[in-house]
């Protein structure tokens, strides 16, 4: 039997009691749940769990339902193609060939300087620039007429330089003096000879960018004279102005690709260019999203020209 001590006298109470039997002091009995909290308790709990249910399931469905979306275009695109296989779906043929530049390489025309004024501001730099004289050192001359004369170095002047051999001193007048030794012991002529060497160096560069600046590919111009889809698959015929590299090719395919905003398995453009009838099944070079972008160009002077079959977007080479 399980007791309790009482709170007025202290002495032994069993918990079934009412009142302790030294003083009379009532005993408080602790009541229980009951059937009925019980009940309640079970009730909240599960009413809890649906609740949580509820939320999780609606987050999973949120995130099922964006997925579904992304493909759903293209899902649709194929089961058309399914009911009728025959007709292209979506088929678009514009009646007039949509011109187009291309903006992305515009390169300013190279404006040809000054070179009188670029010589005398490297004939000032280079006069700044002239190495300080051995005075007092061996030094070897070079004459227009005659060998190389050798002897210690004693002063330079503008017009002359003077050189010890021996006892004796000797004076050579700058006009008597090669270019070489101009050039390595008077300021002036060194000057004169760095600057008209990078005078000439920069007229040659300027030549070459000026020559390939005319070759540029900022002039060029592209027409869009065929865009056409079939069974998830885009395909565009070009007409090109000029011969151009793989690289102008790659940009003229992404303005073309992103210029539709469907979904296609394989995205086909194919060029043409300026000596080919705007009609045929001859091209000059492709470019394939299959998914990633792979350009080839053929030669067309040889039997390389590409075959290419309007039902069926994949071309292939002749043999």
């Amino acid at each position: 039997m399980t007791t309790v001590k009482c709170k007025d006298c202290g002495g032994i109470v069993s918990k079934r009691a009412n009142q302790c039997p030294h003083c009379g002091a009532p005993v408080k009995q602790k009541k229980g749940m009951g059937c009925m909290g019980l009940i309640g308790l079970i009730v909240f709990i599960l009413f809890v769990s649906v609740v949580v249910l509820f939320f999780v399931s609606l987050v999973l469905g949120i995130k099922n339902a964006g997925a579904k979306l992304e493909q759903g275009n293209l899902t649709q695109t194929k089961r058309e193609y399914r009911k009728n296989p025959e007709k292209p779906i979506n088929k678009q043929i514009p009646e007039k060939p949509i011109n187009k530049k291309l903006q992305t390489r515009n390169p300013a025309k190279p404006i040809e300087p000054n070179w009188s004024d670029r010589f005398l501001e490297l004939h000032s730099q280079y006069t700044k620039e002239f190495p300080a004289l051995p005075i007092g050192k061996p030094i070897e001359l070079k004459p227009k007429v005659g060998s190389t004369f050798k002897g210690i170095l004693m002063s330079v002047t503008e017009s002359e330089i003077q050189v010890k051999r021996g006892k004796a001193i000797f004076a050579f007048p700058k006009s008597d003096l090669s270019s070489e030794s101009c050039g390595k012991y008077f300021s002036s002529n060194y000057a004169r000879l760095k600057a008209s060497s990078q005078v000439a160096r920069e007229k040659d560069a300027f030549k070459e960018k000026k020559y390939k600046n005319s070759q540029d590919d900022s002039e060029l111009e592209y027409s869009i004279i065929q865009d056409s889809n079939l069974n998830a698959r885009r395909c565009v015929c070009v007409q090109i102005n000029k011969i151009v590299s793989k690289d102008i090719l790659k940009e003229i395919a992404i303005q073309i690709k992103k210029s539709d905003p469907n979904t296609y398995e394989r995205t086909s453009i194919l060029y043409r260019i300026p000596d080919m009838q705007p009609t045929g099944k001859t091209y000059w070079a492709t470019a394939c999203f299959k998914p990633n972008l792979i350009i080839e160009i053929f030669d067309h002077d040889t039997e390389k020209w590409l075959f290419f079959d309007e039902r069926y977007p994949e071309p292939e080479k002749l043999k």
